[in-house]
């Protein structure tokens, strides 16, 4: 290849900062580039000619904004000052090579030094000239700027690198389909697949039938909307099932149209297995808590049913017995009164009369204390008001009552507890409020449960006192109701009062 170029007036002005042997080197070189049109200042492209020793005989104006030298400083100078130190020894063998294979061009990329010391990327392409004799002692060299290139592969390397390390180890599988759903690319896949297995088929070519369909429903669906989903899909296999949380997007092009689907999916197969079971213990568990619940209420109206037997037991046992003996030595002892003439005797039998009418009445308030028989003649709402009367004639406490829907209780010994908490409850009013009034309220609540309201606005307590080692009858209370499937609730303030919520299962009234 012979060509020949007349130097420009530019060149001729800087040969004068030139040695006089480089100048004629560049001036045999112009003249063999004379005729063509192989140089122009004008180009975008960074262009130099060099000797085979690599001395720089020619720059463009591209080359010197591309390195941030000016012509003069870059004809001073070889390539090896403007090559990055690393890269040197690959640059130098491949201009070897260039020069010794006799090929006509070499092409490769290197790292460049700017003047600021920073480091630039170039791709080079270098193309040898023959001189007159036809040997190749030159070269000129075309400088493509790939920085921004390699910035974007190295960034594009980092995000790849920061991807592959963050699903390392993870149970997450990451694929893009086309819109005919044909799987594009995938990482990660499931052990039951290999990429060169995936790449080019469809959901119905690797999975069941009932699978691919839901798979491709899903996707068809985000193309169609264009919006994402997040989905739990379940994958059978012959030897079990996988199941995965799946989001899926839309995937677009540059212009924004949608030209697939790209999904994450994370194996939760191991999470939902160990969800399943522990629903089952837990369904298990709370079935026996359910059973010793039912059977601590059992027994917890068991043990009321025996009290209140043996409370009437003893009950009868005063009023029916005892009792009689009592008025039949009454009526002994009025017998000896009127068939005495003695004044000692007399007096005598007088004070046995009236200890026995004060024994008498014990036993009758003892007995009807112990069971009193309007338990067994008067439904639960008699019961209640006949409480509040009677703790006004037995106690002086006035109890104002409130009864708002008439109820029935789910069994009688429920009736009977609730008889023997509200006059337990309204007993504590006398002893602790030092009030003699009281607000007694008895409403229906959801779920089946009615609340029975004792307040009062007495000196109150501390809540945070230990009902069992302070308050010993709230405290049976509270442990009867919860037997009961039912609770208490206290509210008290010191000089703000007391206010006892029992809360108990019901079954609705039938008139």
């Amino acid at each position: 290849m012979t060509t020949a170029m007349n130097l420009s007036p530019t060149d001729r002005k800087r040969s004068t900062f030139m040695p006089r042997s480089d100048f004629q080197e560049s001036r045999k070189v112009a003249q063999h580039l004379r005729g063509e049109h192989l140089w122009s200042d004008n180009i975008p492209i960074g262009m130099a000619v060099l000797t085979e020793k690599n001395e720089i005989l020619r720059v463009n104006r591209a080359l010197c904004r591309f390195l941030g030298y000016s012509k003069r400083e870059l004809l001073g100078k070889t390539a090896r000052d403007i090559t990055h130190p690393d890269e040197w020894k690959n640059s130098a063998t491949m201009v070897r090579k260039l020069y010794a294979s006799g090929q006509p061009y070499s092409r490769f990329e290197k790292r460049f030094l700017h003047k600021s010391g920073k480091t630039l990327w170039g791709e080079v392409n270098s193309s040898l000239i023959d001189d007159k004799s036809r040997k190749p002692n030159y070269r000129i060299t075309q400088i493509v700027d790939i920085t921004e290139r390699k910035e974007a592969e190295a960034a594009l390397r980092l995000s790849h690198d920061r991807f592959r390390v963050a699903l390392s180890g993870s149970p997450t599988v990451v694929f893009s389909q086309d819109r005919r759903l044909r799987y594009t690319w995938a990482y990660n896949p499931s052990p039951c697949f290999k990429i060169g297995d995936i790449i080019g088929k469809r959901d119905i070519d690797l999975y069941e039938s009932r699978d691919a369909k839901q798979f491709m429903r899903i996707k068809k669906e985000v193309m169609r909307t264009g919006a994402s989903r997040r989905d739990e899909v379940v994958t059978h296999f012959p030897n079990g099932e996988m199941t995965h949380d799946m989001i899926s997007e839309p995937l677009r092009d540059e212009q924004g149209k949608i030209v697939g689907v790209i999904c994450a999916a994370i194996d939760i197969t191991q999470r939902k297995r160990l969800e399943s079971a522990l629903q089952k213990a837990n369904e298990e568990l709370e079935k026996k808590v359910k059973d010793r619940t039912h059977q601590l209420k059992k027994l917890t109206e068991e043990l009321i049913r025996a009290e209140h037997m043996e409370r009437r037991r003893i009950a009868d046992i005063l009023h029916e017995q005892l009792q009689q003996h009592l008025c039949g030595m009454k009526f002994r002892a009025h017998h000896l009164k009127e068939g005495s003439a003695v004044s000692a005797t007399i007096c005598l039998a007088d004070k046995l009369i009236n200890e026995l009418d004060q024994a008498i009445h014990l036993t009758r308030t003892l007995s009807s204390n112990l069971y009193p028989q309007v338990l067994s003649c008067l439904d639960i709402k008699g019961c209640i008001e006949w409480l509040a009367v009677d703790a006004m004639n037995r106690l002086g406490l006035d109890v104002k009552t409130r009864i708002d829907v008439r109820f029935s209780l789910a069994s009688h010994e429920l009736q009977m507890f609730v008889f023997d908490a509200i006059r337990e409850l309204l007993l504590n009013v006398t002893k602790h409020s030092k009030v003699n009034t009281a607000n007694m309220r008895v409403s229906l609540m959801a779920k089946r449960l009615m609340r029975i309201q004792i307040q009062d606005t007495g000196i109150g307590f501390d809540p945070k006192q230990n009902l069992k080692e302070n308050h010993i009858g709230l405290f049976r209370i509270q442990e009867r109701a919860e037997s009961l499937g039912g609770r208490l609730e206290v509210i008290s303030h010191p000089g703000k009062g007391t206010c006892a919520t029992l809360i108990l299962p019901h079954r609705k009234h039938h008139p």
